[in-house]
């Protein structure tokens, strides 16, 4: 019954013989795992997990002030600091990067439970409030951009415009 990843496979273990482990996976099919590949391949077990770990890069635009960087992570080191469901001694927001295309903050906590639909919930809100903070200091998350150069200019007509590709879909 417990829920594993053994050999790059993950499911809930449904028989353990002499010969094999049997998993179910999440998409319900029965996988069986040979004995002499579980005794070279790397067993994580999630039952004994006492707690979930949320680690997320959190892009901002880059028109993000100073001030309003400061007030987002004082904000956010609120909210955390006052849900019971997270771990205070490693939680932590800070300001990481200056990136491509964002400025980025990580977030890293622990929530407290063993049950994954718990830990689903308290993540979303979790997110949710970040969000409201975000939004609420004037400012959001970063897109993905992309400047059109033309002879070493920006493209009078690209400039302000966001391009997004996605396979054969070509969107301006």
């Amino acid at each position: 019954g417990d829920q594993c990843r053994i050999a790059n496979r993950m499911g809930r273990v449904e028989d353990i013989t002499l010969r094999s482990v049997r998993l179910r996976t999440p998409e319900q099919s029965l996988v069986s795992v040979p004995a002499g590949v579980l005794a070279q391949a790397g067993i994580e077990n999630f039952a004994t997990r006492q707690k979930f770990l949320i680690q997320v890069i959190l892009p901002l635009r880059y028109s993000t002030s100073a001030v309003q960087l400061r007030l987002i992570l004082e904000g956010i080191r609120a909210l955390l600091d006052g849900n019971q469901m997270i771990e205070k001694e490693t939680c932590r927001i800070r300001l990481v990067n200056f990136g491509a295309q964002a400025i980025e903050l990580e977030l890293v906590a622990y929530v407290l439970t063993t049950n994954e639909l718990e830990f689903m919930a308290v993540r979303e809100d979790l997110f949710l409030e970040v969000a409201t903070i975000v939004d609420a200091e004037g400012t959001g998350f970063a897109q993905p951009t992309q400047v059109l150069l033309t002879n070493g200019k920006p493209d009078a007509d690209a400039v302000g415009q966001v391009t997004s590709v996605h396979g054969s879909d070509r969107r301006q």
